[in-house]
């Protein structure tokens, strides 16, 4: 082979080796100029980065190294199940990069991570435009560029898994195509595999996506369904299900027994009817292309769309009462629903999915290929506005994130722009006359002048344009001002677009334009979205790096737990230290985990378990022997300029001996001050009282009340304490109603407390500081504390209470507690018992867990709400306790025998005959099953928001 050949072989690849370097340009030229790593300090990470995903990399980078386990997990929540959060947040290959970052080092590393990634998308997708599209090597550059460079990547990129289901996706599309058209479905098999082993919660949403591209294809294409079409998409998606079993498997019994699901089909039914557009659309704006190149692909004369001339007019027709005042107050017709505007969205959205029914029923409405790349464009739109429908993309609910599906839409957007710049509709002129070369030269000087005006524009507005990084969602400001950019953009695109199409341009000038104006748009969009995290809150980092120092900087080989004096450190943090936590913050909190520590009195909100609040008593119990603070003590093992590790004496060991039976639940209808005296006397029976609560006022109080279950206190109460302590106490405040992952409630910031006149709090409880509040050690004295309401709200708990310091001390020093220590997520050791009982674990309970007590295998028991007991005989008993999570056998077994089918179809697939009713059959299944999904996706959560809001 000549080196001709070996350059013209190698200019097929082309796209693939320019687009990952433009990327990487526009990129590191960004970090360079605002000073983030690697060329500063500076980093990308902020709000889900910082509080999971650097985490739980460093978790991560332990459970390589053998300090920690995989299947359970003593740095978080107490001890817990982590297979589930690891194939949500770290199954990408590129998580294993951390092995070889410093621990300290991985807050500046997630930088390289979201590069890699993006370029890996940038490849992935050059080869889908190029093969599959058959644009030209420039325009393959552009669009591979958009895609990686897209509102998706740089406004999601905080969950940093999501990236790696951004490359996945082309090569799933890849996949289909080949289904569609040759009928082989490897590479369709193998890559949704790898998409549902990286993140199976987006996995969800991509199946949704491939029933509908499935659906919508085939029945464009009569042809392919005479051949086996159906039978290569049903064997390859249940041989995809098969060897993903152990991903999907396992994890869905972490996620029933999280605070995920329920209820979905209420918050759906309950749901406003647009979404938050301010929020979702800024997405879309990014990649101005896809709509530009909509535009153009409905107008052109080669679209075979019979209905575009009434399907997209009413499209638009129906938008217009949203966008108009006057129109859309024509439309009212009830006060019940007082935006009247928000009916012709409905009926839009009704229309689209008619239209694909009744084309998939009866086929007549003569849609070609690339005709229906538009029409799944606008499936994929329609739940950018509609919030119901976007709710049920999300599986019911979403805190945050509303468009986690959005990468898909955009591609599609992007494929539809392919269409139009293919090869066969791409137009070959040349500079011919001296007209084409002004014109050549008009654009490339109406490309300067946009780049200048989009920079400045940038740089002039740039708190307003970058609302979204510092809260998580857009405002009309940021709206309004990221429309102009995009309207900027659009227009740019619209002349070099109608220039090519008017052939006053030869195709290596619009390849160059394009390109230009591309990167001038992705730069723009990298200063909005990447570089102003760090740029408005340069602070952050410094605090950040400033916990990561504490990590190995105590030394003890005995079991300890480590827990945070405030907040102001992120959930997962202690954890990711190297140290056994009982916080924890990931979709997957076990939900019975949150309602347990509620009751303990440890603040919690959202999926997020804290480790601050709580009582001397339950730290105790939780084996907490150091805490990280702001403040030192004589106490520190530990300080520098920002915090110190200080050391407590007051703790038990892991596992506390119990002569006879421990109740398996808590009572109901106890207060919290009640729960710790309750879990005193069911440990330690015989014991004196360890908590004292006492009673307000009922002469200097009022506005509060008793009521059943708890109390009612009025918008102005004053409810007055006064009381002597007897001894020495640590006294707690208590106003708490019931578990809830509401992020707001409406008892926060309800109240205010003053301690013998001295203010304590002015707004309690609020959504980082939600447990018991801490009011300090008194030592025989009278106290006085006054309570002021400032709203109405009801309580199941509320009050003040004592808890006897001395009692505690003596209770810790005279018990003797097992020696048992957790190495790689086995607890093991030794426990001595007076007589036959139990001991009992402060390590949350889960149905997976085994033990072998002597040898023997035994299953641990649920005791006191949520905890876990090991039965024991009298004497000495050697303990070894490990967690098997459920479905992990079955899965695995699945998952051995879906890769056996896989070697098998590979190796022997093209010699099977398959005979016209199988391929029936499949067809039918799967025709049925991806309307049936369509119907439930897009029909239902209109239906429920219809009946819920009293429309017929």
């Amino acid at each position: 082979m000549n080196i001709k050949s070996i350059g013209k072989k190698l200019s097929e690849y082309y796209p693939m080796i320019f687009a990952p370097l433009m990327v990487a340009a526009l990129v590191l030229t960004t970090f360079y100029l605002c000073g983030q790593y690697p060329f500063g300090e500076g980093t990308i990470a902020w709000c889900d980065m910082n509080q999971q995903t650097v985490p739980l990399l460093m978790d991560l980078k332990d459970i390589m190294a053998g300090r920690d386990g995989l299947l359970f997990n003593m740095h978080n929540a107490g001890g817990m199940n982590f297979l589930g959060v690891f194939f949500f947040f770290l199954s990408s290959p590129f998580s294993l990069l951390v092995a070889f970052v410093k621990k300290q080092d991985v807050l500046l590393f997630v930088d390289i991570l979201f590069l890699l990634k993006l370029m890996l998308s940038s490849v992935t997708s050059a080869y889908y435009f190029q093969k599959y599209k058959k644009v030209s090597r420039g325009v393959c550059v552009s669009l591979a560029v958009m895609y990686a460079l897209s509102g998706y990547g740089l406004m999601y990129y905080q969950n940093l898994m999501w990236l790696d289901i951004v490359y996945m996706f082309p090569l799933l599309v890849c996949g289909l195509e080949n289904i569609l058209k040759k009928q082989k479905n490897i590479l369709y098999t193998v890559s949704l595999t790898l998409i549902v082993f990286m993140n199976f919660y987006i996995a969800v949403m991509v199946v949704i996506f491939i029933l509908i591209y499935y659906l919508v294809f085939i029945s464009s294409d009569k042809k392919s369904r005479s051949k086996n079409t159906a039978v290569s998409f049903f064997s390859g998606s249940l041989i995809a299900a098969l060897c993903s079993a152990v991903v999907w498997l396992t994890s869905f019994f972490g996620v029933s027994s999280s605070s995920r699901l329920g209820g979905s089909l209420d918050k759906i039914a309950e749901s406003g009817t647009l979404t938050s557009y301010n929020t979702m659309l800024p997405m879309l704006f990014c990649t101005a292309l896809i709509f530009v190149g909509v535009a153009f692909f409905i107008t052109s004369k080669k679209n075979t769309m019979k209905l575009k001339d009434g399907f997209f007019v009413v499209l638009g027709v129906m938008l217009i009462p949203f966008l108009i005042d006057p129109i859309s107050k024509a439309w009212k017709l009830s006060e019940r629903f007082p935006n009247p505007a928000i009916y012709s969205l409905m009926i839009c959205s009704l229309l689209i999915i008619g239209f694909v029914i009744f084309y998939v029923l009866f086929g007549k409405i003569g849609f070609d290929r690339k005709s229906s790349d538009l029409l799944i464009f606008a499936l994929m739109l329609v739940p950018f506005v509609i919030e119901p429908i976007n709710k049920m993309w999300h599986t019911g609910e979403y805190m945050s994130f509303p468009g986690r599906y959005g990468f898909m839409t955009i591609f599609c957007g992007l494929m539809c722009a392919a269409d139009l710049l293919s090869e066969n509709r791409a137009y070959h002129s040349r500079l011919k006359t001296p007209q084409h070369l002004g014109v050549a030269i008009g654009l490339f000087a109406l490309g300067g002048v946009y780049a200048f005006i989009a920079l400045k524009y940038t740089l002039d507005n740039f708190k307003t344009l970058t609302r979204y990084t510092a809260s998580l969602w857009g405002s009309k400001e940021s709206f309004a001002g990221i429309a102009v950019l995009f309207a900027l953009s659009v227009f740019v695109y619209a002349a070099l677009m109608l220039c090519y199409k008017k052939k006053y341009i030869a195709r290596s000038v619009f390849s160059l334009l394009l390109l230009m104006v591309c990167a001038t748009e992705c730069f723009v969009n990298l200063q909005i979205y990447a570089a102003s995290p760090y740029k408005n809150n340069k602070p952050r980092t410094d605090d950040y790096m400033a916990v990561t120092n504490l990590c190995n900087k105590i030394e003890d080989d005995s079991f300890y737990r480590v827990r945070s004096s405030q907040s102001t450190i992120d959930y997962n943090m202690i954890g990711a230290l190297g140290y056994n936590s009982i916080s924890h913050y990931t979709s997957l909190t076990d939900k019975n985990y949150m309602n347990t520590q509620n009751l303990l009195g440890y603040s919690s909100v959202w999926m997020k378990a804290g480790n601050h609040g709580g009582t001397s008593f339950t730290d105790a119990l939780y084996s907490i022997k150091y805490t990280v603070s702001t403040k030192r003590s004589k106490e520190s093992v530990y300080k520098d300029n920002k915090y110190a590790i200080n050391k407590t004496d007051l703790y038990f060991d892991l596992g506390i001996p119990v002569t006879g039976s421990v109740p398996e639940e808590l009572p109901e209808n106890l207060s919290r001050a009640q729960i710790q005296q309750y879990l005193y006397d069911s440990l330690f029976d015989g014991q004196k009282n360890l908590v004292s609560e006492y009673q307000y006022s009922n002469i200097r109080s009022k506005g509060i009340s008793r009521s059943k279950g708890g109390y009612k206190i009025n918008n102005g109460a004053s409810v007055y304490y006064s009381f002597y302590v007897s001894g020495t106490k640590s006294l707690y405040f208590d106003c708490f109603d019931g578990f809830s992952t509401a992020l707001n409630e409406d008892i926060y910031k309800s109240v205010s407390i003053k301690v013998n006149s001295v203010t304590r709090r002015t707004e309690f409880p609020t959504q980082n500081e939600n447990g018991l509040l801490y009011l300090g050690d008194y030592t025989d004295r009278n106290v006085t504390v006054q309570i002021e309401c400032s709203k109405d709200i009801t309580c199941s708990s509320f009050g003040i209470f004592g808890m006897d310091k001395l009692q505690l001390k003596k209770t810790v020093k005279e018990t003797k507690c097992a020696s048992l220590n957790a190495q790689r997520g086995v607890i093991q050791g030794s426990c001595k018992m007076d007589d036959d009982g139990c001991c009992v674990l402060f390590v949350p309970y889960n149905d997976g867990m085994y033990a072998r007590v002597n040898g023997a295998l035994t299953r641990p028991k649920k005791v006191l709400g949520g905890f876990t007991a090991i039965e024991l005989k009298k004497g000495d008993n050697s303990i070894e306790m490990f967690t098997v999570p459920k479905g992990l056998v079955l899965g695995v077994i699945l998952s051995c025998l879906g890769i056996i089918a896989l070697v098998i179809y590979i190796k022997f697939g093209k010699h099977l005959r398959i005979g016209k009713k199988l391929n029936s059959v499949c067809e039918f299944i799967v025709s049925f099953g991806s309307l049936a999904v369509l119907i439930v996706v897009y029909l239902l959560p209109l239906v429920l928001n219809f009946i819920h809001k009293g429309i017929g």
